[in-house]
């Protein structure tokens, strides 16, 4: 299911609070994976998805093709695939753009990552958001510009005024 396949691990990255949690935000494909340690040297595994109890040796866990944020407690097996959102569109709102807080400027989708957003824009000085098919339920924010990492409901951005290329990861929150 991973993008090496059996042949190639892909590393997850430890939490830096808890030295036991590893966590990767992943697009994975129809199939299965184990969790790996010491090199490949230990294996865990169960048959239950989307979360469980790993255990050394344990079966494959199965993946339906998705893109999903995974935490994995080495300590205790537990584990758990939460399935990330693909919006129809993604835009920016704001008095700082076009259309204001009325009216979404659409952005395009990246072709080769369906969370990669992006639009060339000229702004005004103000306030922005991105936010999902064009409806409040979903908004992103943040109190950085001209770059940073927007937060689900997240402050409003401060825009200077200019032209420029923008581009959001629906799925991380990045933009610049």
């Amino acid at each position: 299911a991973t993008p090496g396949g059996w042949d190639e691990g892909t590393n997850m990255t430890r939490n830096a609070n808890s030295p036991d949690l590893w966590e990767i935000s992943i697009r994975l494909e129809d199939g299965g994976l184990q969790f790996t340690g010491n090199g490949g040297v230990i294996y865990w595994g169960a048959g239950d998805f989307p979360s469980g109890t790993a255990v050394a040796d344990g079966d494959t866990i199965p993946i339906p093709a998705g893109l999903y944020e995974i935490d994995f407690n080495s300590r205790t097996g537990e584990y758990s695939f939460e399935e990330v959102t693909i919006y129809s569109t993604v835009g920016i709102i704001g008095d700082a753009t076009p259309g204001g807080w009325v009216t979404d400027t659409d952005m395009e989708r990246d072709p080769s990552d369906s969370s990669v957003w992006r639009l060339r824009i000229e702004l005004l000085d103000g306030l922005a958001k991105f936010r999902a098919d064009n409806d409040w339920a979903v908004n992103w924010g943040a109190g950085e510009f001209p770059q940073g990492t927007a937060e689900i409901n997240g402050a409003d951005i401060p825009v200077t005024a200019g032209e420029y290329n923008i581009t959001f990861n629906s799925f991380t929150g990045a933009y610049n």
